[in-house]
Order: C-alpha cells, then sequence, then structure tokens
C-alpha cells in the first residue's frame, strides 16, 4: 500500500497575523506537531511586501521561513503565487502593472524558499456566453502570464497553473480555464504543469475522475477541498458533495505520486477547536490514501 504525502497551508492555527514572521512560525510549528509532511506558503500574505520596489523586507522575511521551517524538519514544498479578482485590475494599467511587478517578485520569492511547485491562477474572469470567444480568452491568459512563466524557467521554478471554478456557477455565464481540456492547453503552451483544484472543478459539474485522466502527467498539485457545487467553500473532504472515491481513482489511474495538499477555509474555526479540526484532516488524509489504493 501506498500512501501520498500530507500537505497544508499554514492557516490552521489561531495566531495573529500582526507579525507575520511569528505567524508563520506559528503555523509551522503547529502543522509539524500535528502531523503534516510538506507545507504549502501562501505568497499572498506578503503581497505587500513583494510589492515595494526593494526586495529586502520581503528577503528577510522568506528567509526567517525558510529558517524556522528547517528548525522543525519540515519543507514548504508548495507555494501559491498571490492572485486578484481580474475583472477589479484588469482595466487600469497601473494596477495590472503593479500585480505582474507582484508576481515576478513571488517567484523570485518562490525560489529563495526552495519550493517545489508555485501554483499560479490565470486570472480569467466570467463573460456571458453570447461575448464568449475562446480563442480571444485564450491569448488573454498567455500574454498575462508568458513573463511569469519564462521567469520562472529563467531562475529554475517549476510553475503548475490551476482550474479555476465559476461563482455561483451562472448557467448565463462561462469562464476559461475551468475544463481540464482548457487549463492543458495553457499549461502546454508556457510548458509548465497543472494544479488541480478538487472544489472548482465540483462547482463546475465535472467528472474529477475523467478530468484528471485528461491532465495525465501534467498534474503537479492538488487543491483539495469540497463544496456543495455552487461556491467556492473550501470544505474539508466528505463534507460536500464531492465524489472523492471517483476523484482518488482518478488520481491512481495517472499514477499522481504527490502531496495530498489541503486548501481549507477556517476563518470560522474556534481557536480552541483548532486542533481538534486540524487532526481531522490528518484522518481525512488516512481515508483519502485507503480510498487511492482501493482496487475494484
Amino acid at each position: 500500500m501506498h500512501s501520498l504525502r500530507v500537505c497544508t497551508q499554514i492557516n490552521l492555527h489561531s495566531g495573529s497575523k500582526e507579525n507575520l514572521s511569528d505567524y508563520f512560525r506559528c503555523g509551522i510549528e503547529f502543522c509539524k506537531n500535528v502531523g503534516f509532511d510538506a507545507l504549502d506558503f501562501p505568497m499572498k500574505e506578503i503581497s505587500s511586501l513583494l510589492g515595494k520596489t526593494t526586495d529586502i523586507e520581503w528577503k528577510r522575511c522568506i528567509e526567517r521561513v525558510k529558517k524556522d521551517a528547517e528548525d522543525f524538519k519540515i519543507d514548504f514544498e508548495v507555494c501559491h503565487l498571490p492572485f486578484t479578482i481580474w475583472d477589479r485590475i484588469s482595466h487600469d494599467d497601473n494596477l495590472v502593472a503593479e500585480f505582474e511587478h507582484i508576481l515576478l517578485a513571488s517567484v523570485d520569492a518562490a525560489k529563495a524558499l526552495g519550493v517545489k511547485y508555485a501554483v499560479m491562477h490565470p486570472n480569467t474572469v466570467p463573460v456571458l456566453k453570447g461575448d464568449y470567444c475562446e480563442k480571444k480568452e485564450f491569448e488573454t491568459v498567455i500574454k498575462h502570464l508568458a513573463p511569469v512563466a519564462n521567469h520562472a524557467k529563467k531562475i529554475g521554478v517549476s510553475l503548475a497553473v490551476e482550474n479555476l471554478g465559476l461563482y455561483q456557477a451562472n448557467p448565463a455565464l462561462y469562464r476559461y480555464c475551468q475544463s481540464a481540456d482548457e487549463i492543458c492547453r495553457i499549461a502546454d503552451t508556457l510548458e509548465i504543469g497543472v494544479c488541480w483544484d478538487f472544489g472548482h472543478a465540483n462547482i463546475g459539474g465535472y467528472v474529477q475522475s475523467e478530468e484528471l485522466k485528461k491532465i495525465g502527467s501534467r498534474l503537479l498539485v492538488l487543491h483539495i477541498n469540497d463544496n456543495m457545487g455552487d461556491a467556492d467553500e473550501h470544505l474539508p473532504p466528505f463534507a460536500g458533495t464531492i465524489n472523492w472515491e471517483d476523484a482518488m481513482s482518478g488520481l491512481r489511474e495517472i499514477g499522481f505520486n504527490g502531496l495530498l495538499n489541503y486548501e481549507i477555509a477556517t476563518a470560522d474555526i474556534p481557536a480552541d477547536k483548532r486542533i481538534d479540526f486540524t487532526n481531522n484532516l490528518i484522518n481525512v488524509a488516512k481515508q483519502l490514501n485507503l480510498l487511492y489504493n482501493e482496487r475494484k
């Protein structure tokens, strides 16, 4: 029996973000003690540092995070690059330039932290079906992401582009990069990998195993979370409507051997319930591994 290692973002603890370095160290210690094998660094938390003209502050922050992870003998193997609501900034050249600077700086930070894979959003927007043009949407994504992919390739950072969900699943709208076919086209064009978000796929009504087969060896990173099919709730597995038996069989069939990487919302979890909640995530990962190894 093969067990996929378990990873998480470090938002599971209840420490204050007033001092980010202390917040990160608290998260590292908490996750290590509970039993996670690896960590996912949320670059969005240091966007304000990455957006500055000098890189001194973010370098100091990353150096401390890396040292703290070494102290607790656990690595940040994945990171999520900053993302934005693209339709709020895409009509403002200054905001676009600022965000693109942050993205490039976050790739540098990923390199400094030593992560194995960095995940980025394609930042597409919902479009009325009558106005939807796949060619235009594809070209917009490539124009936006190509500089990031080129920079990552130059400095030796492996990127994975993430499938997106259509919030509220309005049938009058469509959003490019929801399906495996679309996200694979982006990945192949940019010569990068894929991050598959199970929650986003559930909102789109996709059969997880069928989409995973299309992705195949392109799959580098997972975002494991659940929902009820109509909003991006980031619930733990089995708390929503995803068929996890189907999902894990899809991973097994394509020979995925990476991390079971949680992306779970915790804002509403009381501080005194965090340990129990997180221990449950470890137990859920064991159940997912059982499904991964189950043969029909």
